[in-house]
């Protein structure tokens, strides 16, 4: 994509301000009739594609906390963006590399507690139908947290004898660690 760079940066500049400061005015076609009005060449599809590149460098910049150099090697590796693409990018990564950070960090960071912790054990058992021997139990566990932002995020899965045995084994562990070191 070829346009102004000053038009270049200020879409992507919209991009983070719509993704990561989750400004919901900030859409495709907001961002189009604000920046690119004058240039139909610039479609809606050209710009999904270029948010959804401009997102996935970031995301993976962020997530491992990069600076320039690896942020810059990442991308010509890959391949996901052009020169002017790139040079919007790194500006913007330079101005906003911590704000970045901080939501992914935030965004991917349950609470310090659990809410709820639910758990039921049930068993598979043999049909008329089925030719194998079943008659085992396994137990299904299910953790309720709040994220930052205080929603609801749920957390379940099942385990069968072994795994439970092995999840009690490291939570005992863990309470003689403690015990340790409050004399208990």
């Amino acid at each position: 994509m070829s346009v102004d760079p000053k038009l270049l940066f200020a879409f992507i500049n919209g991009v983070y301000k719509g993704h990561y400061e989750k400004d919901a005015e900030i859409t495709l076609d907001f961002l189009k009739e604000q920046i690119f009005s004058d240039d139909d060449s610039v479609t809606i599809e050209v710009l999904e594609d270029l948010r959804d590149r401009v997102l996935r460098v970031l995301k993976e910049a962020a997530k491992h906390d990069w600076d320039l150099p690896n942020l810059e090697t990442y991308i010509q590796e890959e391949g996901l963006l052009g020169k002017q693409e790139t040079d919007a990018v790194i500006k913007l990564w330079k101005l906003r590399k911590n704000d970045i950070h901080e939501v992914v960090y935030k965004d991917s960071r349950y609470n310090n507690s659990f809410e709820k912790i639910s758990w039921r054990i049930d068993s598979k058992v043999k049909t008329r139908h089925s030719t194998q021997d079943y008659n085992e139990l396994f137990s299904i566990v299910e953790l309720l947290s709040k994220d930052t932002q205080g929603k609801d995020k749920v957390m379940r899965f099942e385990m069968n004898r072994e795994e439970l045995s092995g999840i009690v084994s490291q939570i005992e562990q863990i309470e003689a660690h403690l015990n340790s070191f409050t004399g208990q």
